[in-house]
C-alpha cells in the first residue's frame, strides 16, 4: 500500500479543515447553552455558587481527568493489542488532541483520520492504528449505553422517562449495535468487506461531488480483518473494563457536582441524569452533543426534585468540566503532535 508523498507505512496527510463553520455553531451553542437555558428555565445558577462546597468541585475535575485518562488507555490497550509500542500517555495526548480536531471541523472522519494518523506516528502498527481510528469510541459509547440503560431502569418506573428520551436510547443503541453488526457481517466473507468500503466511497464521494479514491481499499480491509482477529480474549475483557471505568469517572464527576451543590440525589438517579441526556446527544449527532445535554439534563434533574437553580449550576459546571475543559486542553497537542511526531514532507514530492 503506498501514501501520497509519504513514505510506506507513514500516517496520512490530514485533509484541510475547515474551522470558521463549526467554530461558529460551536460558539452559538456556548452562548445558548450560558445565556439562553438560564431564562429557559427562569433561574440562576449564580444564586447557588455561595454555597458550593469547593473540594467536591476539585473532585469532580480530578474524576474527569481520569475518565480523558481511561479513553487513553482504551485507546492504548486497542493499539497495544496489535502489537504497537504507543504509550499510555501519549495515547492519552493522541485522544484529547483527535477530540478537539473532530470538534473544531473535522467532524467523526476527521476525529478517526487523526486518531489513525498520530497512533500510527507515536508507534502502533497499521492494524493497530485502523482499529484505533474508531473502536475506542464505539467501546466508549457501548459503556454509556449500559450505564444509562441501568441506571434509566431505577428511575422510569417513576414516570420521569418521556417517550422522546426513550426513542433518544433506541436511536443510541442502533448506533452502538449497527457498526459492530456490519464489522461482523464483513469479516465473515473476506471479499464483502472491500466491496463494502467500495460502494461507500463511491457514495460519499457523489454526496461531495469529488472523483471516488478508492486506491488501497483492498489492503486496509485485509489489515482491519486480521487486526480484528488477532485480539485475544484478555484484550476485549481489557478494554471493556477500561471503557466502563472512563464512564463511571465521567458519570462520577456528576454525582460529585450534586454533592457540591448540596442536592441530595441518589447514584442511580444521578447516573441517569447523567446518561439518558448523553444518549440523546448521541442520537442527535452533533459534536459532543453540544446543547443537547445541556438543554435535557437540566429539566430530568428538576423532574428529579431538584431545585432549576441548583440544577442548571450542575449542568454547566459539569459541561465546562467535561466538555470545554478537554476542548481547549486538546489544541495545545494537535500542534505538538503535528510537529514532533510527522515529518514535513519533502518538497517536490
Amino acid at each position: 500500500m503506498t501514501e501520497t508523498s509519504t513514505p510506506e507505512g507513514a500516517p496520512p496527510p490530514l485533509a484541510s479543515l475547515g474551522w470558521k463553520r463549526p467554530v461558529l455553531m460551536l460558539v452559538l451553542l456556548g452562548a445558548a447553552t450560558w445565556f439562553l437555558l438560564p431564562r429557559l428555565v427562569h433561574a440562576n445558577p449564580l444564586s447557588s455558587l455561595r454555597s458550593l462546597r469547593w473540594p467536591l468541585v476539585a473532585a469532580a475535575f480530578v474524576a474527569q481527568g481520569a475518565s480523558q485518562w481511561g479513553r487513553g488507555l482504551l485507546l492504548h490497550g486497542v493499539c497495544a493489542g496489535n502489537g504497537g509500542t504507543i504509550t499510555r500517555r501519549r495515547a492519552t495526548q493522541v485522544l484529547l488532541a483527535a477530540s478537539s480536531l473532530g470538534l473544531l471541523g473535522g467532524g467523526f472522519a476527521g476525529y478517526a483520520a487523526a486518531l489513525y494518523r498520530w497512533s500510527r506516528a507515536g508507534g502502533a502498527t497499521v492494524p493497530g492504528a485502523l482499529l484505533a481510528s474508531w473502536l475506542p469510541s464505539l467501546l466508549f459509547s457501548a459503556a454509556v449505553l449500559v450505564i444509562a440503560l441501568v441506571a434509566g431502569v431505577s428511575v422510569s418506573s417513576a414516570g420521569f422517562l418521556s417517550n422522546g428520551e426513550w426513542m433518544g436510547a433506541a436511536v443510541s443503541l442502533l448506533l452502538v449495535l449497527l457498526p459492530f453488526a456490519a464489522l461482523l457481517w464483513i469479516i465473515r466473507d473476506a471479499a464483502r468487506g472491500p466491496r463494502l468500503l467500495k460502494g461507500i466511497e463511491h457514495a460519499w464521494s457523489k454526496v461531495r461531488r469529488r472523483p471516488a479514491n478508492t486506491a488501497g481499499i483492498d489492503e486496509k480491509a485485509k489489515k482491519l480483518s486480521e487486526a480484528w482477529s488477532s485480539m485475544s480474549h484478555r484484550t476485549w475483557g481489557a478494554l471493556a473494563g477500561f471503557a466502563f471505568f472512563s464512564a463511571l469517572c465521567d458519570a462520577g464527576s456528576v454525582s460529585l457536582l450534586l454533592a457540591a451543590a448540596r442536592v441530595p440525589l441518589g447514584i442511580g438517579a444521578a447516573f441517569a441524569a447523567w446518561g439518558i441526556p448523553h444518549l440523546l446527544g448521541n442520537a442527535s449527532m452533533l459534536p459532543g452533543g453540544a446543547g443537547v445535554v445541556e438543554a435535557t439534563m437540566t429539566p430530568f434533574l428538576t423532574r428529579l426534585g431538584i431545585p432549576a437553580a441548583q440544577a442548571l449550576l450542575v449542568v454547566l459546571a459539569y459541561r465546562a468540566l467535561a466538555f470545554w475543559t478537554p476542548l481547549v486542553g486538546g489544541l495545545p497537542f494537535i500542534i505538538w503532535l503535528e510537529r514532533r511526531y510527522v515529518p514535513a514532507p519533502s518538497g517536490g514530492t
